[in-house]
């Protein structure tokens, strides 16, 4: 199955590589842009950048000490939100102008993540596990919106860049302790080193927390090791990362069960990641400049999901909606055995590697000031998954939930065990080029031809076996306009495509809904998406204060999405929802005055589909007999709310006391499952959050945080299922499910540096 198709308007450009060492480092809000490798060296003002780009600095991200990537941005960037679809903090989905990063499969992905210039979304399901991201090992956190080609596959919404610490960059011994509520407790620790041209750091991060839901505990280890290498007119380096997380998460309780239950239990994902990367750069000569970067990356991912089976007794055997069920073996499965539960267990191990290489060229074209970029990526990904359902002993909980205790049967059958490889090769090339037609004026031009095949090699029957193959040029262009000293203009087109990821080629069939992320029933093709984005804005500043205000329009055409179907939480299937569109609106300012300290955005965005659509759905009321509901042109998109707004404030005390409040409002949103918007949406939430911190000697600092310190009863995501789980609970009727948002916790912490 091949798809071509060659766009070449020489339009409006939204991206512009290796600048993020030439620019200004000032504040948060500052619109910088980097490349998608770690190499730099083109001399590009930032006037001459066409967008809006959000930038968070290693300084911001230790003084709010976060978990997580996730709340990094959504403490302070515009544009985004927070979806908690597992109920754990680092399994978020990340909501930027109604495109999501989400670690979960099944939900559609449209952000790309680098970090030092590699990509790491999962190649299996293209998802993002936030537990592998060493938060304070980030020297420089990036988001670059709108349909960025110069970033790849996915890069629909935009992309986040991650550079990473190094020796020469992070001096000194540092340890960071806290803990509090819910039962969690953190200790950082860093060390770098510069020994002139050479410099190393080495970071480490161990956290447990207990959760204050029922059976939610989380345990997460990560280490960051760097060494670089700097000498006349070239740079090496080489990094590690190595992380292994245990993660419960209890997910969408039924509305009318208590909010700290646990509905259906395990929910359990265990994860490793060893991350090797190198990089280097050298001067050809005073103009030319080659740079290059490799990597090798070892993934793997065992979930298990408890869940009431609902099999019934027909005869001597068991039966699942009158079809008999058998044993790995073929045998009838008998009723003497324990089959009220079951525990499905998929495991997913890949092996990546890959690698760029990129020209960069500064010199002059007609007496102009020009600076263009050529390169070529190559990644290949090598995916092994699995998953066997076992059986097991139902266990109640109180409050009302389940448990499910294994016996180590295996459940036959292709319905409930799945053996997949699948291989991912994807290259790119592209081109970019900045010229300045005067001192006001400057404009970027660029393109991306990406190439990516997708085979599929059934292990278990030949239902998934399949060969896939996509390719597409992405144009952009772009202007930028000085128009005081003080006000930058910009205006931009760009173009991406997103390929469908394994997974999703995997489980696309309406009629065998697949229970994600467990198995897959069948290899139906689906087309690849291609989004594009104009966009138009302003920024400015003076001194410590700086803003901007930007417009745009995104339309994605054969967008994917998840079809909510079939008898478990979190089962159904992808499927192509024709053309769907994001049309919003973005401002922020931030800045000091005096003693105080400020920050402010606001985000719309109106995300619909542009598409008839037909979307089975069987647990929303409003479905029809076939448990279909339709989808009209205009429709909002679930899981993206229309206004976002964010307001922090800062006020520093006598004897370096510092004390902050920020403000987080997010406005209703549909649940997935309610495409065609029929039903009452999630309502919406503002929450309020504090800080003091307390610089007690030159070397030791305290800090005091509380998250939602009003204690608002709030929810960032929903879906309909059933509310029985299989009949377990036969007194919950209403098939809307809610993951509640964590009530009011404090933490106390210490900062330690040598």
């Amino acid at each position: 199955m091949i798809y071509r198709r060659f766009s070449l308007l020489p339009l409006i450009f939204i991206a512009c590589p290796a600048l993020a060492d030439v620019l200004p480092a000032t504040d948060s809000l500052e619109t910088v842009l980097v490349t998608v490798t770690p190499v730099m060296g083109t001399d590009i003002p930032l006037a001459h950048v066409p967008s809006n780009v959000q930038t968070l600095r290693a300084s911001q991200l230790e003084s709010d000490h976060d978990e997580t990537v996730t709340d990094a941005v959504n403490r302070h960037l515009a544009s985004m939100s927070l979806a908690d679809t597992e109920g754990n903090p680092y399994q978020e989905d990340l909501v930027s102008r109604g495109f999501t990063a989400s670690p979960v499969l099944g939900t559609p992905q449209g952000l790309a993540l680098y970090q030092n210039g590699v990509r790491i979304n999962e190649a299996f399901g293209d998802i993002v596990l936030w537990d592998f991201i060493p938060v304070f090992a980030v020297e420089e956190l990036q988001e670059l919106p709108g349909s960025n080609p110069i970033f790849g596959l996915n890069a629909l919404g935009g992309a986040i860049t991650l550079q990473m610490k190094d020796g020469f960059s992070f001096k000194g011994t540092t340890a960071d302790l806290q803990g509090g509520s819910f039962g969690r407790y953190r200790g950082t620790v860093q060390d770098g080193v510069d020994l002139g041209n050479t410099a190393f750091y080495v970071g480490a991060n161990v956290e447990h927390e207990d959760g204050w839901r029922q059976l939610s505990s989380s345990d997460v280890a990560q280490s960051f090791v760097d060494a670089a290498l700097k000498g006349d007119g070239y740079a090496l380096g080489a990094s590690l990362t190595v992380a292994w997380s245990h993660l419960n998460g209890n997910a969408a309780d039924p509305s009318q069960d208590n909010p700290t239950a646990a509905f259906a239990v395990p929910d359990l994902e265990i994860d490793h990641l060893v991350f090797l990367q190198t990089r280097g750069s050298k001067d050809l000569t005073d103009a030319l400049s080659l740079h290059a970067t490799a990597y090798l990356r070892s993934v793997d991912v065992e979930i298990q999901n408890g869940a009431a089976s609902g099999f019934t007794p027909c005869g001597d055997t068991v039966c699942n909606a009158g079809v008999p069920v058998t044993l790995l073996d073929g045998a009838p499965l008998p009723t003497t055995v324990p089959y009220q539960g079951i525990v499905p267990l998929s495991t997913t191990r890949t092996l990546g590697e890959g690698g760029s290489l990129q020209l960069t060229l500064n010199q002059p074209l007609a007496g102009l000031e020009n600076a263009a970029n050529i390169g070529v990526t190559y990644d290949q990904a090598l995916s092994h998954f699995s998953n066997v359902t076992l059986l097991g002993t139902l266990v109640f909980l109180n409050p009302p939930g389940t448990t499910t205790y294994s016996d180590g049967q295996e459940v036959g059958g292709s319905a409930y065990n799945v053996r997949l490889d699948a291989v991912n090769r994807y290259t790119g090339v592209f081109f970019t080029d900045t010229l300045s037609l005067s001192q006001q004026l400057n404009v970027t031009a660029a393109a991306r031809y990406n190439y990516a095949t997708v085979d599929l090699s059934d292990l278990f029957g030949d239902s998934l076996n399949g060969e896939h193959s996509y390719s597409r040029l992405n144009p952009s262009a772009g202007v930028t306009y000085q128009i005081s000293p003080l006000v930058n203009a910009y205006a931009s087109y760009s173009e991406s495509n997103r390929i469908p990821t394994a997974a999703e080629l995997s489980c696309s069939n309406p009629s065998e809904p697949c229970t994600f992320p467990l198995g897959f029933v069948s290899d139906p093709n689906l087309k690849q998406v291609v989004a594009r984005t104009v966009e138009v804005g302003m920024r400015g500043g003076e001194g410590a204060t700086h803003w901007f205000a930007d417009i745009y329009d995104t339309r994605n055409s054969n967008d994917i999405i998840f079809v909510s179907a079939g008898p478990l939480i979190g089962s159904g299937y992808f499927q192509n929802s024709g053309d769907t569109q994001r049309l919003g609106a973005e401002a922020a300012v931030e800045g000091e005055w005096r003693k105080f300290d400020y920050h402010a955005n606001y985000n719309f965005v109106h995300a619909t589909f542009q598409s008839h659509l037909t979307v089975f759905s069987d647990n929303n009321p409003a479905a029809n007999a076939n448990g279909d509901i339709f989808v009209e042109p205009g429709d909002r998109l679930p899981e993206v709310p229309m206004h976002t707004a964010k307001l922090g404030v800062g006020y520093n005390l006598p004897q370096d006391v510092h004390v902050g409040l920020d403000k987080i409002f997010v406005s209703n949103q549909y649940l997935r499952g309610d495409e065609a918007n029929a039903q009452a949406p999630l309502p919406s939430y503002t929450l309020l959050n504090a800080r003091v911190s307390w610089q007690a000697a030159r070397q030791l600092s305290f800090f005091f945080e509380g998250e939602n310190i009003l204690d608002r009863h709030y929810a960032s995501f929903a879906l309909y299922g059933d509310p029985t789980g299989n009949g377990a609970f036969p007194q919950f009727t209403n098939s809307r499910f809610y993951t509640p948002g964590a009530p009011r916790g404090f933490w106390l912490g210490a900062h330690v540096s040598l």
